[in-house]
């Protein structure tokens, strides 16, 4: 069976650089902690929806 859109190249550093500017376009600003790291639990419509829980894997990596 032929997937319905093609498999990412995730060993490609285009694809992978373009996956992070995407990414980062999409979200950026608003996780940013002034005073470090990032919020991790944002509504739909992109507003911090709770600035004291983090995940401490993301968090820092």
């Amino acid at each position: 069976m032929i997937p319905a859109s093609p498999t990412p190249h995730f060993r490609s550093p285009d694809f992978l650089h373009a996956h992070m500017r995407d990414t980062l376009a999409f979200c950026l600003p608003r996780p940013l902690d002034p005073t470090g790291g990032l919020f991790h639990f944002l509504r739909d419509d992109g507003a911090v929806d709770d600035r004291h829980r983090r995940h401490l894997v993301s968090s820092t990596r």
